[in-house]
């Protein structure tokens, strides 16, 4: 029996922050426009459609809000399919649309005026890229990068457990050794460039090996052994996935 590893943020991500990013400047590759806009829900939808020729696995919106009082508010938002969804082609391909649904919620005695959104940083499969604003691009390759550490480091959490024939339950030393990690890390958010909220996921979901052992018909040890071995292979498909080539 074949077991497909917990793909808790691994699968994609779509994340969503407050920034400086500019919509002035887009790329060509891949273009957004902003559809169905709700000004009682505070909703819009964004059409992304791929232009190019190559299929897409990663791009970013940047998104402005103008306010009634001309004041903006500049966002961005991240779209990655992941490695495992890369590999499976289930990504963005030539001509084909996506849609994303932003939210925003401006005060009653300042409603929102506009809204528009242009993509400024994009990735194909070949590991090439287009971009106009390094700073998106950058997130991009840093998502890519915190990933792939964080399977090489549960990796060899589970490496370690599984070698200390001693231990009862391998997957509570497993997790034990992730959150030695977190808890050694004097960053608020991360550890040595993983996410912080990755790792407890990571940690959770290893401490969970007994239950998952069971469910399966195995024991800890063979559930972990296989673990380990779903979890090489997508480390090197990880690290591959986040080679990124910057091209403007």
């Amino acid at each position: 029996m074949r077991l497909i590893p917990v793909a808790i943020l691994l699968i994609f991500s779509l994340s969503s922050f407050r920034g400086n990013v500019q919509t002035g400047n887009s790329v060509t590759s891949v273009t957004a426009s902003v559809q169905n806009i709700d000004l009682v829900h505070g909703t819009a939808t964004v059409e992304i459609i791929n232009q190019s020729n190559k299929d897409v696995t990663a791009y970013s919106l940047a998104i402005e809000e103008v306010l009634q009082d001309r004041r903006v508010i500049h966002s961005e938002r991240m779209m990655d399919y992941g490695a495992f969804l890369a590999a499976r082609g289930e990504v963005l391909h030539p001509g084909q649309a996506s849609t994303q649904l932003l939210s925003f919620s401006p005060a009653p005695s300042n409603p929102l005026a506009s809204i528009s959104a242009t993509v400024v940083a994009v990735v194909f499969a070949d590991q090439t890229s287009e971009v106009s604003e390094s700073d998106a691009f950058s997130r991009i390759a840093d998502h890519r990068v915190s990933v792939a550490l964080m399977t090489r480091t549960s990796v060899e959490a589970v490496k370690a457990a599984l070698a200390d024939t001693k231990s009862q339950h391998p997957g509570a030393s497993a997790g034990s050794l992730i959150r030695d990690r977190i808890n050694r890390s004097s960053k608020p958010t991360s550890t040595d460039g993983i996410d912080k909220e990755y790792m407890k996921a990571m940690a959770k979901d290893l401490e969970d090996a007994p239950n998952k052992a069971a469910s399966n018909g195995l024991t800890e040890r063979e559930y972990l052994a296989q673990r380990l071995a779903d979890l090489q292979k997508r480390v090197q498909q990880e690290e591959a996935y986040a080679q990124i080539r910057r091209r403007q």
